[in-house]
């Protein structure tokens, strides 16, 4: 399987919920992963560590993707993810500046040149500054790409 913007980076990162999970354009992220194994395709995801993160392999495999195609899964540290959960509460939090960057920074940490991903608002800080490509998971050219 092919593919215009994704062809270009070797490993990719990859969001769960509404990206690989039921977003408009799951079944073609999957189904690139599938057709590319000899890319390194790593989960990056705002899902916090054990048991829900990991919870992720197997919804893969229950959409029919192996999870041996995935190279690893890292999760937001709980302690940025409760400054983003308790926001209203405290939207001036420190931790939320730190939020925004994680996903950008640890695609950066693993490699990754992409990242695939619906929440860019929450993301593209983050890319921006460690020079990772953002791509939203929701985009119509996935969606016309998987029709053609």
């Amino acid at each position: 399987m092919r593919n215009a913007i994704l062809d270009n980076h070797k490993t990719i990162a990859w969001d769960i919920d509404e990206t690989l999970i039921n977003g408009p354009n799951s079944r073609f992220f999957r189904d690139y992963i599938r057709g590319n194994p000899d890319k390194c395709h790593y989960l990056v995801t705002f899902r916090t560590p054990r048991p829900w993160a990991e919870e992720a392999l197997e919804q893969l495999r229950a959409h029919g993707l192996d999870p041996s195609l995935i190279s690893g899964v890292s999760s937001v540290p709980v302690d940025l993810f409760a400054a983003f959960a308790n926001r209203h509460e405290d939207p001036d939090h420190p931790l939320l500046v730190d939020f925004d960057h994680w996903k950008g920074m640890e695609a950066a940490r693993l490699g990754c040149t992409v990242l695939v991903d619906d929440m860019e608002a929450s993301v593209i800080r983050g890319c921006l500054r460690h020079s990772v490509t953002f791509v939203h998971s929701h985009h119509e050219c996935f969606a016309l790409e998987h029709a053609a």
